[in-house]
C-alpha cells in the first residue's frame, strides 16, 4: 500500500528504499550515527493506522536486495548486518510516517469544515427568514428556529415523518411550484405558509433544486420571509391614498354644495320677514330651513374627512375631553350601556382642535352603543406609550357589542358605507373619526371579531407643554356703526353675492360687487370711493382670495379682510378672518362688524 508523504505521491516501497538507502550512504560517509529506536515506534504506529502493508512490503524488499548485496565480494552497499537492521527499519517505517502526516492533515481539514458547518448553522439560525432543506423525496432535514417558530413547532421538536408540505397552508402552491424549480432549477413567488394558532402566514418563498454529480436532484431548499407587515403597510397606504382621493373629491362637492345651502338658508330667512307670507307657508320654510341644515351638517362632516374643515389645534389633553364629554355621553348611549373610564394620571398632551376630539368620541360612543342593543359596557381608556422610541398617547375605546367580520371591518372607515337599516345612518360618522385622527397626525386602528366586541385604538404624538386652561367666556362685540361704511364684496356665484349683497344692504352697509378679482382689483384702484372692508370668497377663478387680499394690501393700505369659504382648502389663509359658508344673515353681519372693529 502506497502512503501519502511529504513527498506529496504515492511512494512504492522500491522507491522508498532507494531514498533511505541514499541516506544511509550519506549518514555514513558524514560519520553520522541514526538511532532506529524512533522508526521502531512509528511501524508500530503503522500496525494500527494502516501503514503495516506498505512497511512489510518495503521491508521484504530490502532483504532480499541486502542478501544480493552481502553475497557479491567487493560491493559498494556490503554492509554490516546490523547497518542492513537499521536501514531495513527506516524503509519500513517510511510510509508509516507518511501514513501519520497524511492522518494528521486529514484531522485538520476535518476540523476546519466542522467549524465553516457551525458558523452556517448560526447564522441560519440567528436569521429572521424561515430556511429548510428536504432530501429528494420531499422529507424535511433541516429546518432553522425561524421556521420552527413560524410553524408553531418546539425548537427541539424532530422532524422525522415531516414532508415539504408541511411548510405550505395551501398545497396547490406547492404543486405549482416544485415542477417549476425541478424544471428551471429556481421557483420564487409568494404563498401562504402555515403559521401555527396564529393561522396562515402570506410569505415570499425561493424553492431551489440543488443537483447532484449526477445531474439529477440531489436536495431541495427553501427560503422564506414571513410579509405580513409588508402587506399590513402597503393597506395602510392603500386606503390612505384612497381616503385622500375621497376626501379631495367631498372638499369639492361640499365646497358648491355650502353655496348652494347659503342661498337656500338666507332665501327662507327673507320669506320669513315678509309679512304678507301666508301663515301656512310658515311651516313650510321651517321644513325647509331644517332640511338645509341637515345638509350643512352633512356637509361639514364631509370637509372633516377630507381634512378639509378648518380645525384650531392646541395642546389639549384626552383625560379632560373624556371627562367633560362624560355627561353628554351617558345621556346619548342610555342607561343600558355602562361607561367605564380608565385615566391614566399625568397623561401628556397632544395637539388638535377639542371640539374635534369630543366628536371623535361621541362618534365612537354613538357606533359602540348601536353594537350593543341589549346593552353592555364601554370602556374609555387613556395612556402614555412610546412606539420606536417616540413619546405618544393612547386613546382606547372598547364594546361588549357584536363585533364585525373582517369583511365588515376592512370597510368601516369608507364614507357613506354603513350595515345599519336604512334611515339608520349616513355612514359618515367613522369616515368623520378617521379624518379628524389623521388631520391631527394622529393614527387609527380597529380590532374586532365577530361575539368578540370591537376595541378602536388613536394614537397621537404627545406634546412636552401642558394643555391650556378653559378660557372664560368672553361677552359680545360692540356693534359698530354701519352708516358711511362700504364693502367690497366678491363672489364669483350670482346668487350667493345677491345674497350677501342683500343682507349687507338691509344692515346699513354700502356695497360694491365684484364677480372676480380682476373687477375687486380696478374698483380698489379707484381712488374716489373709500372701501372700509374687503369681503372676497377664497376659491374663485383667476385670482384666488388670498391672492386679493395681498394685492389689496398695496392698493389700500391697511384694508379690512374677511375671507368666506366653503372649505378651508388650497387658497385659504388659516391666519386670516374665515367666514364659513353656509351662513345666515346674522352670522354674517356679525362677522362683519367684527372685522371692522377688529
Amino acid at each position: 500500500m502506497a502512503g501519502r508523504g511529504l513527498l506529496g505521491k504515492a511512494s512504492g516501497p522500491g522507491f522508498t528504499l532507494a531514498i533511505l538507502v541514499l541516506l544511509e550512504v550519506l549518514s555514513r560517509t558524514l560519520g553520522l550515527e541514526l538511532n532506529p529506536a524512533p522508526l521502531y515506534l512509528a511501524v508500530v504506529y503503522a500496525t494500527f493506522s494502516g501503514g503495516m502493508a506498505g512497511g512489510l512490503s518495503s521491508a521484504a524488499l530490502g532483504i532480499l536486495y541486502a542478501a544480493w548485496a552481502y553475497s557479491v565480494p567487493g560491493h559498494p552497499f556490503r554492509f554490516s548486518p546490523d547497518h542492513w537492521v537499521r536501514l531495513l527499519t527506516i524503509a519500513g517505517a517510511a510510509p508509516a510516517i507518511a501514513g501519520l502526516v497524511g492522518f494528521l492533515k486529514d484531522r485538520s481539514d476535518r476540523r476546519q469544515g466542522e467549524e465553516v458547518r457551525a458558523r452556517l448553522t448560526r447564522i441560519l439560525e440567528a436569521t429572521v427568514d424561515l430556511v429548510a432543506t428536504a432530501g429528494s423525496d420531499g422529507r424535511l432535514l433541516y429546518l432553522n428556529r425561524a421556521g420552527r417558530r413560524m410553524l408553531g413547532l418546539g425548537e427541539a421538536a424532530a422532524l422525522g415523518g415531516e414532508s415539504l408540505g408541511r411548510l405550505f397552508a395551501d398545497l396547490s402552491a406547492l404543486d405549482k411550484a416544485l415542477p417549476a424549480a425541478l424544471r428551471d432549477g429556481a421557483w420564487t413567488g409568494e404563498v401562504l405558509l402555515q403559521g401555527g394558532a396564529a393561522g396562515p402566514v402570506p410569505a415570499s418563498l425561493v424553492l431551489l433544486v440543488h443537483p447532484g454529480p449526477d445531474g439529477k436532484p440531489e436536495f431541495l431548499s427553501v427560503v422564506a420571509r414571513d410579509e405580513t407587515q409588508r402587506q399590513r403597510l402597503e393597506a395602510q397606504l392603500r386606503q390612505s391614498q384612497k381616503m385622500e382621493a375621497v376626501g379631495r373629491l367631498a372638499g369639492g362637492v361640499a365646497h358648491d354644495f355650502n353655496n348652494l345651502l347659503t342661498v337656500i338658508l338666507n332665501t327662507v330667512s327673507f320669506l320669513e320677514t315678509d309679512p304678507a307670507l301666508p301663515a301656512p307657508l310658515g311651516k313650510d320654510l321651517e321644513a325647509i330651513r331644517r332640511a338645509a341644515k341637515r345638509g350643512s351638517a352633512l356637509t361639514r362632516q364631509l370637509l372633516i374627512f377630507g381634512s378639509r374643515q378648518s380645525a384650531h389645534p392646541q395642546p389639549v389633553c384626552w383625560n379632560r375631553v373624556v371627562t367633560d364629554t362624560l355627561d353628554l355621553l351617558r345621556r346619548s348611549l342610555g342607561t343600558q350601556v355602562g361607561i367605564v373610564p380608565s385615566l391614566a394620571p399625568d397623561l401628556k398632551a397632544v395637539r388638535a382642535d377639542p371640539g374635534q376630539l369630543e366628536q371623535v368620541l361621541v362618534n365612537l360612543a354613538v357606533n359602540a352603543r348601536d353594537a350593543m342593543p341589549g346593552g353592555g359596557r364601554l370602556t374609555l381608556e387613556t395612556a402614555n406609550e412610546e412606539v420606536d422610541g417616540v413619546p405618544g398617547v393612547r386613546l382606547r375605546v372598547r364594546d361588549t357589542g357584536t363585533g364585525m367580520p373582517p369583511e365588515v371591518a376592512a370597510r368601516i372607515f369608507e364614507p357613506f358605507f354603513t350595515t345599519k337599516e336604512k334611515g339608520k345612518g349616513s355612514g359618515l360618522g367613522l369616515a368623520v373619526v378617521y379624518g379628524i385622527v389623521r388631520q391631527a397626525g394622529g393614527l387609527i386602528e380597529v380590532d374586532t371579531r365577530p361575539g368578540g366586541g370591537t376595541c378602536f385604538t388613536l394614537r397621537f404624538p404627545a406634546l412636552d407643554e401642558r394643555p391650556a386652561s378653559p378660557a372664560r367666556e368672553e361677552g359680545g362685540l360692540p356693534a359698530a356703526e354701519s352708516g358711511g361704511r362700504t364693502v367690497l364684496l366678491v363672489e364669483d356665484e350670482d346668487d350667493v353675492r345677491a345674497v350677501a349683497s342683500r343682507i349687507l344692504s338691509g344692515g346699513g352697509y354700502a356695497v360694491l360687487e365684484a364677480s372676480h378679482g380682476a373687477e375687486a382689483l380696478d374698483r380698489l384702484a379707484d381712488g374716489n370711493r373709500t372701501v372700509h372692508l374687503l369681503l372676497t370668497d377664497v376659491v374663485m377663478p383667476g385670482i384666488t382670495g388670498r391672492e386679493l387680499a395681498e394685492r389689496a394690501a398695496v392698493l389700500r393700505p391697511g384694508l379690512k379682510v374677511l375671507l368666506m369659504s366653503g372649505y378651508a382648502g388650497e387658497g385659504s389663509d388659516e391666519g386670516a378672518e374665515i367666514l364659513r359658508k353656509p351662513f345666515t344673515d346674522e352670522g354674517l353681519l356679525a362677522r362683519v362688524r367684527q372685522a371692522l372693529v377688529g
